[in-house]
């Protein structure tokens, strides 16, 4: 098996980061590694003579151009990415990421967390846009409320 099979299912949100690209979706395979509905594709190998600038800015960044998983990944689909200096944020349908992280959750490089606040919830909820602006992390999508506060659709 080569490791630039595509996934074993639709992929969504595919977001760059250095000179890795991050896809979350529904998949469950990338290439021939295993990962839950989120991964990293490092698209080309960082110099061996000296460790790279951007290899530090890069979550989870290996040194050879391969697809791998991020930690135990997520319980269900992921919708959506945004970036910035601290970490890969993801939202979606997923209730865990490792830690219990409803329907969003940031990656550091090595680790899953819950996000700031207790996540959204409702019936049927899940997150299908994020931005980050001036430091705030933005979410749209289905849900009635934000860490227990309501906020119809959208919110920091």
């Amino acid at each position: 098996t080569t490791s630039n099979t595509p996934a074993n299912s639709g992929i969504a949100a595919p977001t760059v980061l250095g000179a890795a690209v991050f896809a979350g979706g529904s998949y469950t395979q990338a290439g021939s590694v295993p990962c839950s509905f989120v991964a990293q594709w490092l698209q080309a190998p960082f110099p061996s003579a000296s460790p790279s600038p951007s290899a530090s800015r890069v979550p989870g960044a290996s040194v050879s151009p391969a697809w791998s998983a991020l930690g135990t990944g997520l319980n269900n689909f992921a919708n959506t990415m945004a970036v910035d200096d601290h970490a890969l944020y993801v939202g979606g349908n997923f209730g865990t990421a490792g830690v219990t992280a409803l329907r969003v959750a940031p990656w550091s490089g090595t680790a899953w967390s819950a996000a700031r606040g207790a996540g959204v919830s409702g019936d049927d909820s899940h997150v299908e846009a994020l931005a980050l602006f001036d430091g705030a992390l933005y979410s749209g999508g289905w849900f009635k409320t934000v860490g227990g506060v309501n906020s119809s659709c959208i919110a920091r």
